[in-house]
């Protein structure tokens, strides 16, 4: 597999070159005298004098349309016939970190529905009406030490599922988890049986199966209540990330 996806092209135009010649100046600062000579280079420089694009903002649409992709990523996906022998295994590889650094730096969250969340990170009503409309509605009664707790308990919501979508894709992302489940060592021994179940010699020439048994030295054990719980997490993780697929850009 080769995946190589380049970072969304920056537009560079007239009032971008002009923030470039006056970098000093705070646009955001409506008292900035040089703000208002920042803005007024940046339409100097972007039209003529009948006010239609300059020959400079012409320039700057043909670079960014034709070096710059119209603004798009660049992507190049070439997938090898080995990667998908276990494609679980190589989607989590690409998932995993991606849902890591997604946490690291999202700047929101969206809604997650109660029920897929654990109990202390549920909204009531009362939650939900604050969080939405608390801000504009006057009718409701809340302090602002309830307003924050509200805020925290939201977010913290998006990051139990992410976590958990994390955690999920992590299990794949380094295989064999079920090996945590498995202790002790194997003594395997196949006896010759007839189609009745009866033990038969080496020799026995009519059909036979052959069956498994345990030796004296198999200490083997397998926990799959414990394995059933991990595996019924991964799923969930799974499914968490299939529901809020679309929530992924926050």
């Amino acid at each position: 597999m080769k995946v190589k996806i380049s970072g969304y092209p920056q537009w560079v135009g007239p009032y971008q070159i002009a923030e470039k010649i006056i970098f000093w100046a705070n646009k955001y600062d409506d008292d900035d005298v040089w703000a208002d000579r920042q803005h007024r280079l940046g339409t100097w420089l972007a039209q003529d004098r009948q006010g239609n694009d300059s020959w400079l903002a012409k320039i700057c649409a043909w670079i960014h349309k034709h070096l710059q992709n119209g603004g798009e990523r660049r992507v190049s996906v070439r997938i090898d016939p080995t990667d998908v022998y276990g494609a679980d295994h190589t989607l989590a590889l690409i998932i995993a970190p991606t849902l890591r650094m997604l946490k690291a730096k999202k700047n929101g969250s969206p809604h997650v529905d109660n029920v897929d969340l654990p109990a202390e990170l549920k909204m009531s009503k009362r939650d939900t009406k604050i969080f939405n409309d608390g801000h504009w509605d006057k009718k409701l009664k809340f302090t602002e030490a309830e307003k924050d707790a509200i805020d925290t308990k939201y977010h913290a919501g998006w990051d139990w599922v992410l976590d958990e979508m994390i955690w999920a894709f992590e299990q794949h992302e380094r295989g064999n988890w079920d090996d945590q489940f498995h202790s002790g060592d194997h003594d395997i021994h196949w006896v010759d049986v007839d189609l009745a179940g009866n033990e038969v010699a080496a020799d026995f020439d009519g059909k036979k199966l052959h069956r498994m048994e345990r030796g004296p030295n198999d200490t083997h054990q397998y926990d799959a209540e414990g394995a059933k719980a991990w595996s019924d997490r991964m799923a969930n993780g799974r499914r968490l990330f299939a529901k809020y697929y679309e929530a992924l850009w926050w």
